[in-house]
């Protein structure tokens, strides 16, 4: 009753042999697809298809004799997972960089309010104007996801070396030599945490992070002892953090002090709880940034001049930026004004009438009659009008 893809297609499970793969993602147009979760009476779980055309946020259409789409029905993203076929196995190095479109990723460093965890591989959908990426996380939708928060996957040919029967999951190895693209220090000490069956192994750093591959080739035994002499504390009470994400109820950018440090972590980043603004709140170490002393000067210096700043206009009763028709100004920029040069950046001038749209005012200039809209970045105050002494005041 409708275009269905062949049964010999398998499922994979723990078989290497399998053919085919699942994989929950957005499927393009020609990738088969098996539906898991119907929602619909047109098609029954297990059944295949091959897609037509995406319909958008990961809906696809596939040729259906009950379509109402040009002969096609829409399978939603919920529905389905992509069949990928397996050529042959493939070994991922974990690599520290900022993914592209298509790209594999892995979790390593989720922040708590995620939709995804340590460990959770995803293919990344699109990119934002900043660089930033962007997947289909585990709720179905799509999510931002931070630079600290994933590695990326890169396919890699590698010899496959038997595994010694020492090296474990909880030994210790100290890391001898560069090579590949682990991201370990010489001589450091870490901690083995997973073993991949090619020689290769992750491992925890002594800042409690989770590194890329490493050859065990490139590292000789170690002892905990040795690891646990590395460990110092990310964080201290006293410490001057500004907030980098949005975290309680704090604004990107506030500058708060560490009151306390948690043993027992929110994340892996570490967790403090610091003041600012009057309020104490728990702030992961994913969340913020540590000031360096000259940071905290410059941090201080420009909360200073920001309440000089408020002092003044609070002077004459107004609040920062609030202009009024009659007031001399300095002009600091002519972007957008048609007149010429009748007015030039550092002229004085008197401020006309005012848009109560968009908060924009004429500067009144001689010989100027129009194309002299302008708006307060333009500008700063000399003099308001309530102080004018001048006839036209």
């Amino acid at each position: 009753m409708y275009e269905k893809v062949s049964e010999e297609v398998a499922q994979v499970t723990a078989e290497p042999s399998a053919e085919y793969r699942e994989v929950k993602r957005w499927a393009e147009k020609g990738e088969r697809i098996r539906i898991v979760s119907k929602h619909d009476g047109r098609y029954e779980n297990r059944d295949e298809f091959v897609v037509d055309a995406p319909a958008g946020f990961g809906d696809v259409f596939v040729k259906h004799p009950q379509g109402m789409n040009e002969g096609r029905a829409c399978v939603c993203y919920v529905e389905y997972v992509v069949l990928e076929p397996i050529a042959q196995p493939v070994v991922y190095v974990e690599v520290k960089r900022k993914a592209d479109v298509g790209e594999r990723i892995r979790i390593v460093n989720a922040c708590a309010w995620s939709d995804y965890e340590n460990g959770d591989e995803f293919n990344v959908v699109r990119l934002d104007s900043d660089g930033d990426i962007f997947i289909v996380d585990n709720a179905g939708g799509p999510e931002c996801v931070a630079t600290d928060e994933y590695v990326v996957l890169e396919p890699v040919t590698a010899q496959v070396i038997e595994e010694p029967e020492r090296l474990t999951v909880g030994d210790y190895v100290k890391v001898v030599r560069e090579g590949g693209t682990h991201n370990y220090a010489v001589g450091s000490v870490v901690k083995v945490t997973k073993l991949d069956g090619f020689g290769l192994f992750n491992a925890e750093r002594a800042d409690g992070k989770i590194g890329n591959l490493l050859a065990l080739g490139q590292t000789e035994p170690a002892t905990e002892a040795e690891f646990l002499a590395q460990r110092k504390p990310a964080f201290n009470v006293g410490d001057k953090i500004r907030i980098t994400r949005s975290q309680c109820n704090w604004p990107v950018g506030t500058i708060a002090t560490v009151t306390e440090v948690l043993a027992r972590l929110n994340h892996d980043s570490g967790t403090v709880k610091a003041l600012a603004d009057g309020h104490t709140y728990l702030a992961d170490g994913c969340a913020f940034e540590v000031l360096t002393a000259e940071e905290v000067a410059a941090a201080e210096k420009e909360a200073a001049l920001a309440l000089q700043e408020i002092a003044k206009w609070n002077a004459i009763g107004r609040k920062v930026g609030e202009y009024k028709t009659g007031d001399i100004v300095e002009v600091t920029s002519t972007s957008g004004l048609c007149v010429g040069d009748k007015i030039n950046v550092g002229d004085i001038v008197v401020l006309g009438d005012k848009d109560e749209s968009d908060e924009m005012f004429r500067l009144q200039a001689p010989g100027v009659i129009g194309g002299n809209w302008a708006e307060t970045d333009m500008f700063k105050l000399v003099t308001p009008v309530e102080q004018r002494f001048d006839d036209a005041a």
